[in-house]
């Protein structure tokens, strides 16, 4: 019964087949539990490998600041995203939410709140987009100045997901600023920059770049924490 058993893990393991060359019954077990572990290893490993070289070779570069900038008229958050390597990323996705300490009833908390986009979907994102959120009577950054963005510790969470064209795999990342990252009354520097007629390319130096803002296009952003008018 333990030969027909032993000869079984031999075939199993590719050991060998016809013939029982262990003599005894320890140096039969010690075959055994090695080429069970010897299974288990190759199985691992290979899992590992397949896992590593099959993960979406995808990253995302978001710019060090976000700012307060006058777009259509209405002071808008903004910030960049950058596809680093160009592999076209399928159905990509943002969602931005802000995140503050507040007091109800006597109880310290942390709220977070979504801050919705100007457009928060991309079917085919290759090169760069530019997130948009907009400061109106509605928005959560409403009559926030940087006084009591940093008194109420705020933070601006943002997540990307989307799906890598080559493997078909998911993509996440994510980003936070903040209220040291918010530039109020600059705005970012234009990137386009046109070679010739019939090209434009973009210059990726002035990626996290910005400019202080005309006092014409300026929005009305208090510095304290009263809504403006």
């Amino acid at each position: 019964m333990l030969d027909a058993f032993f000869i079984s893990v031999q075939t199993l393991g590719s050991i060998g087949y016809g013939v029982l060359h262990p003599s005894s019954l320890w140096v039969n077990l010690v075959v055994t539990v090695e080429a069970l572990f010897g299974l288990l290893f190759i199985a691992v490993t290979t899992g590992l490998a397949f896992a590593r070289f099959s993960r979406s070779r995808a990253r995302l570069r978001f710019s060090r600041v976000a700012t307060i900038e006058p777009w259509q008229g209405h002071p808008t958050l903004t910030f960049r995203v950058a596809n680093v390597r160009q592999n076209s990323l399928v159905d990509g996705r943002i969602r931005a939410s802000l995140a503050m300490n507040e007091e109800s009833n006597g109880r310290r908390m942390r709220r977070i709140v979504p801050l919705p986009l100007v457009r928060d979907r991309s079917i085919s994102f290759q090169l760069m987009w530019t997130v948009m959120h907009r400061v109106d009577c509605h928005s959560p950054l409403f009559g926030l100045g940087r006084e009591e963005l940093e008194r109420r510790q705020a933070e601006i969470l943002v997540a990307f997901q989307g799906l890598d064209e080559i493997l078909l795999a998911p993509v996440h990342f994510r980003c936070s600023y903040g209220a040291a990252d918010l530039r109020l009354g600059e705005q970012f520097r234009d990137m386009v920059r046109l070679e010739d007629p019939d090209s434009v390319c973009l210059d990726f130096t002035c990626f996290d770049e910005t400019d202080p803002q005309d006092s014409a296009t300026r929005p009305d952003v208090p510095d304290h924490g009263e809504p403006a008018d």
